[in-house]
């Protein structure tokens, strides 16, 4: 998509929700939207140098978070990262209700975050219990980051 195409999808995905309008809003949901990847607050920061203050950008995760638009992992250094929610189906993310939940791994040398393969955990709690978010996020080296430490 060229950069005209993705304002024009982000303006119009915003509208939808009845959200309002801003530079801010559009210039940092299209860094996520087109980052393809998971990106951190430090990151989006870097990309906009300053053209929003931290509080603007952080402001903005939030309102996307909240509504459906961003998938947000934290890792063990509490560092946040967000990716953009590309399945159209952000009445599920915004209340939380995710039928699946992922097992994910960060490597510790790329930064790289991947989804584990295979089935997804399930975790079970004692009765009484009510579970409002997970996150199971696994520490290593990739398999390229760990054959280059050999």
């Amino acid at each position: 998509m060229t950069d005209d195409t993705v304002t024009r999808h982000i303006v119009h995905l915003l509208k939808e929700r009845s959200i309002s309008i801003t530079d801010a809003r559009v210039r940092i949901t299209a860094i996520i939207y087109t980052a393809d990847k998971w990106i951190s607050l430090a990151d989006i920061l870097h990309t906009v140098n300053n053209e929003f203050d931290r509080a603007t950008v952080y402001r903005v995760l939030c309102l996307l978070h909240e509504n459906g638009f961003l998938y947000k992992l934290v890792d063990m250094g509490k560092i946040s990262y967000y990716m953009f929610n590309k399945t159209g189906n952000v009445e599920q993310v915004a209340q939380k209700e995710r039928p699946l939940e992922h097992t994910w791994f960060k490597c510790l040398n790329c930064g790289r975050i991947s989804v584990l393969p295979g089935d997804d955990i399930a975790v079970h709690l004692p009765e009484g219990f009510t579970k409002t978010a997970s996150n199971l996020l696994i520490s290593g080296y990739c398999n390229n980051c760990a054959s280059a430490r050999n």
